[in-house]
């Protein structure tokens, strides 16, 4: 039986991170595995274009845009012997901000690409060239991203999970964007996983064994 995860759950919760426990359950099983993100493209765009026409933006590396802390610190403009932090555009919504790489994304992403080109426009890449005995998406911020993936992998033949993942202690620093609770309070999961990081990755790496041997991902 082939297995897509759907992994949804606010920042910093370890989605990822538990996804990478599966991905070694599957392995030592000899199944294959592969991670799919919603926002792969988003971050090749962004890796490739990097320029708001404020100038180009530094840094903005394809692996920049897949590190936690480089997305979430601010991006740092030079000029008259100093080093500044430079704001968010007026145009982003986010108010009197620094710029970081999640905002960019964030706006990109959802007021512009989801605004003018469908609500559906990273489905389809994410979904349509799926092979592996098990896939996870471990991004999943929308509801629609949710179902459409849901009936896109069922009609592929896999059985589909959707795992919400929380963890009481996980920091967001500044405003919340929409991409970060739209399927969380739109959508139902199959499984919740709370990941309490109190003594490493051990409880998750439990976690996941457990779940791999249910019901849940074997019925």
């Amino acid at each position: 039986m082939k297995l897509a995860l759907i992994i949804m759950g606010e920042m910093n919760v370890g989605k990822d991170t538990l996804a990478l426990q599966f991905k070694a359950l599957a392995e030592a099983e000899g199944r294959t595995y592969e991670r799919r993100a919603f926002a792969d493209p988003l971050k090749r765009i962004v890796a490739d274009i990097a320029c708001l026409g404020r100038g180009t933006l530094p840094s903005t590396t394809l692996a920049s845009l897949h590190d936690q802390a480089q997305k979430l610190a601010p991006y740092l403009v030079a000029g008259n012997g100093s080093v500044s932090e430079l704001p968010c555009p007026k145009q982003m919504g986010f108010g009197d901000v620094p710029l970081t790489r999640r905002r960019l994304l964030q706006w990109l992403g959802t007021d512009v690409l989801r605004a003018h080109l469908g609500a559906d426009v990273f489905i389809h890449a994410a979904t349509h060239d799926v092979t592996a005995d098990v896939v996870a998406f471990t991004d999943a911020r929308f509801a629609n991203e949710v179902r459409s993936a849901r009936d896109a992998m069922e009609l592929r033949g896999y059985k589909v999970v959707v795992i919400r993942v929380t963890d009481p202690c996980a920091v967001n620093n500044g405003p919340v964007h929409v991409s970060e609770t739209d399927a969380l309070v739109s959508v139902a999961d199959d499984v919740t996983v709370l990941n309490t990081k109190a003594d490493g990755l051990g409880h998750l790496a439990a976690t996941a064994a457990a779940l791999w041997a249910s019901p849940v991902f074997t019925e």
